[in-house]
C-alpha cells in the first residue's frame, strides 16, 4: 500500500475496518494493504483495476474531500469488492458491455454493503444535491444476487424497453 500519497479519508476508513473491533472488519483492512492507492484528477470519483503489478484503486481527491467520512468507508469496501469479487476481469472474460456490466456489479455491491456493514460505519454516498449516488437492485429483479444474472436481466429490460420507444415512435 502506497502509504504517503493516500487520501486522508482513505487512510482513516482502513485504519478503522484494521482496528475497530466495534466496526469489526479486519479482513478488509488488511485487504486493502495489498492495494495501490493512487490519486487520479482525470476520473470524476473512484476507480479499480488489477494489472500485473497488481491491484489499484484510483481515487479523485476532490471528490472524497466533499464527502463525509462514513460515505468515503462506504466507497472504499465499494471498491474493494470490484477487486475481491474479479469484475475487471470477469467482464473482459465474458464480452460484456462494460457500462452495463458496472452497473449490475454496483448494484450487487451496495446491497450487500447496506445490508451486512454496520450503518455505524458506512452511509450511501450522497451527490451534491443530497441525492444518493449508489444503484441498488431494482424491487422488479427476482433472481439471485449473481453479477451476470443480474447483467442478463438488465439487457433484456433495456431491449424491451427500447423496442417499446421504437414501437411507441412509429405509431405517432
Amino acid at each position: 500500500m502506497h502509504i504517503k500519497n493516500i487520501h486522508e479519508k482513505l487512510m482513516e476508513s482502513i485504519q478503522t475496518m484494521l482496528i475497530d473491533t466495534k466496526v469489526n472488519l479486519p479482513y478488509y483492512g488488511n485487504f486493502n494493504l495489498f492495494v495501490s492507492f493512487n490519486e487520479r484528477k482525470d476520473i470524476d470519483t473512484c476507480a479499480v483495476n488489477m494489472t500485473a503489478k497488481g491491484m489499484n484503486f484510483y481515487y479523485n481527491s476532490e471528490f472524497l474531500q466533499n464527502l463525509s467520512q462514513k460515505e468515503v468507508n462506504f466507497i472504499t469496501l465499494h471498491e474493494d469488492f470490484h477487486l475481491l469479487w474479479n469484475h475487471p476481469k470477469r467482464t473482459i472474460t465474458g464480452q460484456y458491455d462494460p457500462k452495463l456490466s458496472n452497473i449490475a456489479q454496483d448494484m450487487i455491491i451496495n446491497h450487500i454493503i447496506w445490508e451486512d456493514i454496520p450503518h455505524t460505519f458506512v452511509e450511501i454516498p450522497k451527490d451534491k444535491d443530497g441525492k444518493n449516488m449508489a444503484l441498488f437492485v431494482p424491487k422488479e429483479y427476482k433472481g439471485k444476487l449473481i453479477f451476470e444474472e443480474i447483467y442478463e436481466w438488465l439487457r433484456d429490460e433495456k431491449e424491451k424497453r427500447e423496442k417499446q420507444q421504437k414501437k411507441d415512435g412509429q405509431c405517432k
